[in-house]
């Protein structure tokens, strides 16, 4: 990559106000970070986490697919299963901590890339700045332990690796090769980032310009291939163990029964075009997304009066914002998280458009950062420091709160399976479960909508089915409350089979009942 500086008015490293604002800038993202820490180990127990954390914990104790019911790639229950074995006694903090460190990641290689592309430590601190302050990304999308905001930290360094390795006099194989893995990786985590696949096939066999193709071909295509393969190897695995299963859970799932039950709900989800539309233009319309789109297009019109020619780099991210908008419009229903895979690249293309300017030509440009700088902290500030104070009491985070309620819960169990559509409370201190239960809500709520050749894919339970299981072999508890109307089964049974309820303890959540055996 070119190293450009940028002007005076922009980074002024050995101005007397450069020596007193480079550290108040620092600090000022320091508490940011220090909020979002906070704001993740605090979240509330996110719907999405009774799956994902689940599934980290069950790893290595049965099929993924076939006894668990999960139902996306399985990048993330491995390094859910590591995070967790790092600490094994609080593994739902060692989730949320593990969501952080990819915040720091992604953090980290946007601030080079902007360093190493514009030579400015301010651009660096505005894109990192950018980052951390987009209200999609800081709220569930960012602070919970599922595969919204994981694949954007693999898939940026893997972008950068790639742009490091190849824009360059001699390319890098060995760059190219980590490129290729944590591409891979990335997409391994959620198959949304299949977007990643059509822009660097095409760069792999197009640059750099100017050496020959066979030249290329060893030292650009093969190791982003061979790097790729590496990546993609629990994937691959499950495919080649069980192709159709894997599908019907990872594919069928989401585009037949999910679906239908999510068109039966009362509640206005988001199903139709016009309404993904709307929720489209909410997220990339908006915040700190809205700052970016407006720093580019005022960049490129700057460019433009040069009769500028973007080069390669710019055109690759380019080609991934394009197809992460697209991308974000295939699942149903939609979730303001699916609109998140182009916000990263575009920052990437922000970067790389304010690197294309000449150094006399950026400084008009300095009034409009440094506006959106403080448009950026206005906008995030609330949000993040809100519960900073957080921090200095460790018994209020969600993770410790969550264990103290999952040992009372499996204490009250005697050692017997624990009957519950919130799996987490049970498995968070080493609890049983049921596994037909493990994937939470997600697969019981479509138990009877799962074609009749995918059944035997699955250990299904559905509310009609649940007490012939249950009899079988007799829970030690049955905990209910968070799914409202689907726990009604599981009420009815204990009732039945004259469950007692006690008490829980007090940080528990207040909707939570447990019924033991009398």
């Amino acid at each position: 990559m070119n190293v450009r500086t940028l002007p005076a008015p922009v980074d002024e490293a050995g101005s007397r106000l450069s020596v007193v604002a480079w550290p108040l800038a620092m600090a000022g993202l320091a508490v940011l970070f220090a909020g979002l820490l906070s704001r993740t180990l605090m979240a509330p127990l996110g719907h999405d986490e009774q799956m994902f954390f689940t599934a980290g914990m069950m790893f290595g104790h049965g099929d993924l697919y076939g006894d668990f019911g999960y139902n996306h790639l399985p990048n993330l229950p491995i390094l859910m299963s590591a995070a967790a074995a790092i600490v094994p006694d609080r593994p739902f903090v060692a989730g949320r901590l593990l969501v952080f460190a990819g915040w720091l990641a992604a953090a980290g290689v946007l601030g080079w890339l902007a360093w190493r592309a514009t030579a400015s430590r301010w651009v660096a601190a505005l894109a990192v700045l950018l980052l951390i302050a987009n209200p999609l990304l800081t709220e569930q999308a960012g602070t919970l332990i599922s595969n919204n905001f994981l694949p954007i930290s693999f898939a940026l360094g893997g972008l950068i690796a790639f742009l490091a390795a190849v824009d360059r006099a001699t390319p890098s194989p060995l760059l190219v090769l980590l490129a290729g893995f944590l591409l891979s990786f990335a997409i391994g985590l959620k198959a949304n980032y299949v977007l990643l696949i059509p822009p660097f096939a095409v760069a792999a066999v197009l640059v750099p310009p100017g050496i020959a193709w066979g030249h290329r071909l060893r030292i650009v295509t093969l190791p982003l291939v061979i790097g790729g393969i590496i990546g993609g190897v629990p994937t691959l695995a499950q495919l080649v163990a069980d192709r159709a299963g894997f599908l019907a859970h990872v594919l069928g799932y989401h585009q037949g029964p999910h679906r239908v039950w999510a068109a039966a709900q009362p509640d206005a989800l988001v199903m139709s075009m016009q309404k993904r539309l709307i929720l489209a233009q909410s997220v990339w319309m908006s915040g700190a997304t809205l700052l970016v789109a407006i720093i580019c297009v005022a960049v490129i019109v700057q460019l433009a009066r040069r009769r500028w020619r973007p080069r390669w780099p710019v055109l690759l991210v380019a080609a991934l914002v394009a197809g992460g908008m697209v991308v974000a419009f295939i699942p149903v229903p939609s979730f303001p998280q699916y609109f998140a895979p182009p916000l990263p690249f575009a920052l990437v293309l922000m970067i790389l458009l304010l690197g294309e300017l000449p150094q006399d030509e950026r400084s008009a440009l300095a009034p409009l950062l440094i506006a959106a700088a403080l448009l950026a902290v206005i906008g995030a500030a609330p949000r993040l420091l809100g519960q900073l104070p957080g921090l200095a009491t460790p018994s209020r985070w969600t993770g410790n709160e969550i264990h103290r309620v999952s040992r009372a819960i499996s204490a009250a169990a005697a050692g017997r399976p624990v009957a519950t559509l919130a799996p987490v409370h049970v498995v968070a201190a080493g609890g049983t479960i049921y596994p037909e239960l493990a994937a939470g809500p997600f697969v019981y709520r479509v138990a009877d909508l799962i074609p009749a050749a995918d059944r035997r894919h699955y250990r299904l339970v559905s509310p009609a089915t649940l007490p012939a299981l249950l009899d079988a072999d007799p829970p030690g508890a049955i905990l209910v409350g968070l799914e409202g109307a689907l726990d009604d089964g599981l009420r009815q049974y204990a009732a039945a089979r004259e469950y007692r309820p006690v008490s829980l303890p007090r940080d528990a959540d207040a909707r939570l009942t447990l019924y033991v055996r009398r």
